[in-house]
């Protein structure tokens, strides 16, 4: 029998150089199954050939792993491997013989190296799931920090619209307010007028103040009805009551009153229609507020040798004209345009102007008073009628409003004409006032009292309260107020706060820091009664704070009470003699005017040629500005001044002895010591030769 060859077998398996142990013997497995921790391991094999002087050599190759087969030296029967990756690998060895190739035996065995537990299957499912739950919490925290991030932008927004609509508010009660106690002060004031001096006044004098007091009560009665009227509104309670009348003579009935007023502040004010006669359905009430709302507008806002258009025009060609647009709905419209040359309103401001209590000029300087729902009810007023409003605007160039109203025939036949409209020109009347002038030289030395208010009836009522007692002066408005009062110094200023160009605040801010007009004292009249407003002007320097409406005997005591003052601050700077600290700032700045006086008279005191005009020079102001304030802060004339301050310095000489008389006069600028005698006595009730050195 054939002898068999000897088998290549397994003999043993080792992890970390310990022995691994299987459920059987490794020659008789197909595979073997290592955790990631045991990497590190070796295989040993033999060839059972037990015939003496056979000598094997083996060769091995983990596929997966080694490139080529390994041939171990001396015949060597293990196969060590480290740090093995996790995978599936064939284990192959072979037993050679150099002698008889065909007498090579082979032996093979599948491995494999599970991979670490945080890189299992499992574990990526793990990492899949987490990385699923992270994208969701992600996503979802960032949806969550998105709605939030919106929410609070849409709370900003809301806490900010509700701010500006607060503004607005706050704004509108302030400006009604001083809408009502303007009017209120002149109704309350002439009435009082009136009751007081009723026997005194003339049947013209208790006329005109009537009529000051109807104007007024008119004014405030159309500011009750605007408002009362937007609140309608609101509630959808107001209701249309048209007639059937003609349209173009209504409007021109309308409007007689504003071109009267236009042509007075020299303003060409147009009327046109392309038609004649125009019968249509309208509610009179509601198309005079429209029309009178915006032809006031146009009054306040265009200045003298502008322009005011009213057009009228019906049909789609007449309309497409004036408003570029040609469409068939226009056959049944009416077109009213009105057009101004004012200042016109500037591109941000002109998406709100028919917002609620928005105002384009909201400053204390704004040309015109206003509440800021005149616009607003125009607009409702036309939507109610059905119709629309647009405004084109440029600034500096004019506005121009285009209202479109449906023509219709089919209410009942009435005469709008008859109805009253005197309420929708209140706002625009003005009383006649005569210009003002100088004050006349001929009331000597009654105080001089500058009144700058811009509402003509408010001035009006100042001036009969005030009349008599003083001298009195006029200026419509805070920059003309500045212009006069630099120019004349009065001795006392009453000044309103919300008025064109410049405002009270900046009239005191400005005649307060200027050193020709420092010391004047002034009252600021206002309708804003909180005490922030109170504040302001009083920071401002402003003397005393008068809310509308007074009483005449409250404005009286003020006036006395702060002419009363200055006489007080004269005592301090008559006597000529070295000035005490001063109390406060406002006499601090009186102190260093009269010492940069007194610095140049001490210079040039042995100047007989130093007079009123040199002085005036120095101080950089006219002669009478100089005389005037010297006047207010020293009870004398610039000349009486610059002589007592020379007799002063006379005095203080003759009193440290050893002088003569003579050499004293030529000292301080006389030329003539007997006149300096006669002078001397004359201001001190001693002869110079009396004085007893000290």
């Amino acid at each position: 029998r054939q002898e068999e060859p000897p088998a290549l077998v397994f003999t043993g398996f080792r992890v970390f150089e310990q022995e691994k142990h299987f459920e059987k013997h490794i020659s008789f497995m197909d595979k073997v199954v290592l955790a990631y921790a045991d990497n590190f391991f070796s295989i040993e094999f033999a060839l059972l050939d037990y015939r003496p002087g056979q000598k094997r050599n083996y060769a091995y190759q983990l596929e997966g792993y080694d490139a080529d087969w390994v041939y171990p030296a001396d015949g060597r029967r293990v196969a060590s491997y480290t740090d093995v990756r996790e995978g599936s690998y064939t284990f192959r060895v072979k037993a050679l013989d150099p002698y008889n190739p065909q007498q090579e035996r082979s032996k093979a065995i599948e491995l494999e190296v599970l991979p670490p537990w945080y890189r299992s299957p499992w574990a990526y499912s793990l990492y899949a799931l987490a990385a699923l739950m992270t994208a969701f919490l992600s996503r979802r925290e960032i949806l969550r920090r998105e709605r939030l991030k919106n929410q609070h932008k849409l709370e900003a927004l809301e806490l900010q619209k509700m701010k500006e609509l607060d503004e607005l508010r706050l704004r509108f009660f302030a400006n009604i307010s001083h809408e009502f106690r303007t009017p209120l002060t002149v109704i309350q004031g002439m009435a009082d007028e009136i009751q007081s001096n009723f026997a005194k006044l003339d049947s013209w004098h208790i006329s005109e103040r009537l009529e000051a007091i109807h104007r007024n009560s008119k004014q405030l009665l159309r500011l009750v009805n605007q408002i009362l009227d937007l609140s309608k509104l609101e509630a959808n309670a107001m209701k249309l009551q048209p007639v059937q009348d003609d349209f173009v003579a209504f409007l021109r009935y309308l409007t007689q009153p504003f071109a009267t007023y236009a042509a007075s502040r020299s303003i060409r004010f147009i009327f046109q229609s392309t038609d004649k006669n125009l019968v249509a359905d309208f509610d009179p009430h509601k198309l005079a507020d429209i029309v009178s709302n915006l032809l006031s507008n146009a009054l306040k806002f265009t200045p003298a040798g502008g322009e005011i258009n009213l057009q009228i025009a019906k049909g789609k060609q007449a309309i497409a004209q004036f408003t570029g647009r040609a469409t068939e709905e226009l056959d049944n419209k009416l077109l009213i345009r009105i057009s101004d040359t004012g200042i016109g309103i500037s591109p941000d401001k002109l998406p709100h102007i028919f917002d609620r209590f928005y105002q384009v000029d909201d400053s204390s300087t704004r040309a015109g008073e206003g509440t800021g729902i005149g616009l607003a009810l125009t607009r409702e007023l036309v939507l109610l009628m059905g119709g629309e409003i647009e405004v084109m605007s440029e600034t500096g160039k004019g506005t121009t409003f285009h209202i479109l109203l449906p023509h219709t025939r089919q209410a009942r036949t009435g005469n709008a004409t008859q109805l009253a409209f005197s309420e929708h020109i209140s706002g625009i009347q003005s009383p006649t006032e005569a210009p003002s002038s100088t004050p006349s030289a001929t009331k000597g030395e009654l105080p001089l009292i500058l009144l700058v208010e811009d509402h003509a009836d408010v001035r009006q009522y100042l001036k009969a309260a005030l009349k008599g007692p003083y001298r009195l002066l006029a200026a419509a408005n805070g920059a003309e107020g500045i212009r006069k009062a630099l120019h004349h110094i009065p001795d006392l200023i009453i000044s309103d706060v919300m008025m064109p160009e410049k405002d009270g605040l900046e009239l005191t801010n400005t005649l307060k820091q200027d050193e020709k007009t420092s010391h004047v004292p002034i009252i600021l009249l206002t309708a804003r009664a909180a005490v922030e407003d109170r504040l302001a002007g009083l920071k401002r320097g402003a003397d005393a704070y008068i809310t509308k409406p007074f009483l005449r005997e409250e404005l009286l005591l003020r006036v006395n009470n702060l002419l009363e003052v200055r006489k007080q601050l004269r005592k301090r700077y008559a006597a000529l003699s070295p000035l005490a600290p001063p109390p406060d700032e406002a006499t601090q700045i009186e102190d260093f005017f009269l010492l940069k006086v007194n610095k140049f008279i001490e210079q040039k005191i042995d100047d007989p040629g130093l007079d009123v005009p040199a002085l005036a020079g120095e101080m950089n102001m006219s002669r009478s500005q100089l005389h005037r304030k010297l006047k207010a802060l020293t009870d004398r004339s610039a000349s009486a001044y610059i002589r007592a301050f020379r007799l002063q310095r006379a005095r203080q000489q003759l009193e440290k002895g050893n002088v003569r008389v003579a050499e004293v006069a030529y000292s301080v600028g006389f030329q003539d010591p007997n006149y300096f005698s006669r002078a001397f006595s004359k201001e001190f009730g001693i002869r110079p030769s009396e004085i007893t050195p000290n």
